[in-house]
């Protein structure tokens, strides 16, 4: 997956990351954007990215982060456009509790990896968190790192891929 391109942010307003960057916020402060414009600690890892607004560490992994990085990734228009109402729909609370619930549904699908070789497919994860494969479907969309190995696949038969995992 390239990070690079142009994200949004809940309230609309756009950041550009650039190839090898990544989309980042401080939950301190609000701030988001490029992790280029991030400091670190650490000896050129991102064990400990800090905000360049306040300097407050873990800028790369707060709720912030996840809710501006948030990018439609669907392959067809038509489940793009599907996703985008869902997601538009949202208030900035709903939109919060969607990334904590796409980050349970990966902490069970890489739970999954010592059961089997695969990260489980859609139906797998509905039956196991007790929720619908639509749900399953839009928390993977939403996830920074998840994707469907292939969307023209039907929904339950679709499986769960990690990038960067």
């Amino acid at each position: 997956m390239d990070d690079a391109g142009t994200y949004k942010r809940p309230d609309g307003t756009t950041f550009e990351v650039r190839d090898p960057y990544y989309p980042a916020g401080c939950d301190k402060c609000g701030w988001s954007g490029s992790s280029e414009d991030c400091g670190t600690d650490s000896w050129g890892d991102d064990s400990d990215v800090y905000c360049p607004k306040c300097y407050a560490g873990g800028a790369d992994s707060g709720r912030v982060a996840s809710t501006s990085a948030l990018v439609i990734k669907a392959d067809s228009p038509h489940e793009q456009i599907e996703v985008a109402r869902q997601v538009a729909a949202l208030s900035i609370e709903d939109l919060g509790d969607l990334v904590d619930f796409a980050n349970k549904v990966q902490a069970w699908s890489l739970r999954g990896t010592r059961r089997t070789p695969r990260f489980g497919s859609f139906a797998q994860a509905a039956a196991a968190l007790n929720v619908t494969v639509e749900q399953i479907a839009l928390a993977v969309e939403a996830h920074y790192w998840m994707f469907a190995n292939d969307p023209s696949a039907p929904i339950g038969e679709r499986q769960i891929e990690h990038e960067g995992e």
